[in-house]
């Protein structure tokens, strides 16, 4: 059931649709995203690195969650075979215009909508004229580079239809598959050495949506510095600091008006392919925090 070598090289980017832009733009200051300047009227683009023009699109939208995940394959031929794999599924996919790809600044493209509906933008040929240095108006250190930067995390109506399709389709492996407290079983996909990239659960308790996206940090005290600023200004934490063995970050959650969460984490693991089958019955460790945090008048 599970490629190879897949064709998708990283998670390139996320889109998000909100309604409360601005505190979407209060909240990238404060984690200390960098801003891209000349980003289209309506929506705000978040850089961690130098390597991609943006990570993470929030643009104003009525329904609200990802809107589209991006996954870069390295050329025409990478391109080809994730959308045949993905026709001989039956899932809906067709060639992005020429509008779609001048906005996402690629070569080419294309689109399918996984069983839930979400839009998933398979691309190659990222923009690399413009070598724009990036350094964060905080300060914050993020981990970036050849593997991506965080994670989508969706609730699905059927597991099995959405198995086959990211692992068949678009050719993920499967990293974990584990039962969590208070969820039904939870898989996790990589694309990468990255522990995942994209996880999903079927929780009947809730409608197939968005449940949280992540970027990463690169180290602990920048963590806790996006923490203090974040809890200073009055941003509320659905969950704060906790660990999460599996992949092995340590965490919190913010709560946006949106419906859905944003996790900021530091220590995510990469996996040694030749290894994996093994190692990943040896980890140590276990979870710990992620706590609703108290409500306080002073924060500071």
């Amino acid at each position: 059931m599970t490629n190879p070598a897949p064709e998708i090289l990283q998670l390139g980017y996320f889109r998000l649709g909100v309604r409360a832009l601005d505190w979407w733009q209060n909240f990238a200051a404060l984690v200390g995203f960098g801003q891209v300047s000349d980003a289209p009227a309506g929506e705000l683009q978040l850089r961690t690195d130098a390597e991609r023009d943006y990570r993470i699109a929030v643009h104003a939208a009525p329904v609200t969650g990802l809107s589209a995940v991006g996954w870069e394959v390295a050329g025409p031929r990478e391109l080809a075979t994730v959308g045949e794999r993905l026709r001989v599924l039956g899932s809906g996919v067709r060639d992005a215009s020429f509008e779609e790809k001048t906005a996402r600044k690629v070569e080419d493209m294309i689109v399918a909508v996984d069983p839930d509906g979400l839009c998933n933008e398979i691309y190659w040929g990222p923009n690399t004229a413009l070598r724009i240095p990036f350094q964060s108006p905080t300060g914050t250190s993020f981990e970036s580079g050849a593997c991506g930067n965080g994670h989508v995390t969706v609730n699905v109506a059927d597991s099995q239809s959405t198995l086959d399709y990211y692992i068949q389709g678009l050719g993920l492996r499967l990293s974990d598959a584990a039962w969590m407290e208070g969820h039904s079983r939870v898989y996790f996909l990589r694309c990468n050495a990255r522990h995942h990239s994209f996880a999903f659960a079927q929780m009947a308790q809730r409608p197939p949506g968005t449940v949280h996206v992540m970027a990463d940090i690169a180290n602990l005290d920048s963590l806790g510095e996006v923490r203090d600023r974040l809890l200073n200004a009055g941003i509320t934490l659905s969950r704060d600091l906790g660990s999460h063995p599996l992949d092995g970050v340590v965490s919190f959650y913010v709560a946006t008006p949106d419906g859905f969460e944003f996790e900021l984490a530091t220590g995510t693991r990469f996996i040694a392919e030749d290894t994996w089958a093994s190692d990943r019955f040896l980890r140590t460790g276990r979870p710990w925090g992620h706590r609703k945090p108290l409500p306080s008048k002073d924060r500071k």
